[in-house]
């Protein structure tokens, strides 16, 4: 049963936390599901508290957004190979990307599991890894994502 009470939600979570969409689902017995804005599902507070920071950290770079929830669309990857239109050169005002990390050339062999940054929509840097790779294409899971977004 999903609570849609502000008040429960906020004194379960933090204040705010129904207002920006965080949600709760009372699994009975006191025990409680916590929904973030983007659909990840959290069975304790301090797994959603983080994914909270993970996500203010992220709206920082894009102060007029406030999540991922109010993206269009999630996140594309600047790397692989597609059928589709290549994506949009970043803006100047686009930030650097994080330190040690460098850009995937066309043919380069990747594996499930590494890791990758990939900028955004909003022209913030979100943390991902492989989820497959097929006939010269990759999977990307992005990290605080829902995986219906992965892409």
């Amino acid at each position: 049963v999903t609570v849609e009470d502000e008040a429960t939600t906020d004194a379960k979570l933090w204040e705010g936390a129904h207002a920006s969409g965080w949600r709760l689902h009372d699994k009975g017995q006191g025990h409680y599901l916590r929904v973030g804005p983007d659909g990840t599902r959290h069975t304790n507070k301090a797994d959603a508290l983080e994914a909270r920071r993970d996500s203010k950290a992220a709206g920082k770079a894009a102060a007029a957004s406030p999540g991922p929830a109010a993206s269009a669309s999630p996140p594309r990857p600047e790397v692989g190979t597609s059928a589709e239109a290549p994506l949009p050169a970043p803006s100047s005002s686009a930030p650097p990307p994080p330190k040690g990390s460098s850009l995937l050339r066309d043919g380069e062999a990747v594996s499930v599991g590494d890791k990758l940054v990939s900028l955004d929509v909003r022209e913030v840097w979100v943390e991902g890894s492989v989820a497959s790779v097929r006939e010269g294409a990759i999977k990307v899971h992005y990290r605080g994502w829902a995986r219906r977004w992965d892409e």
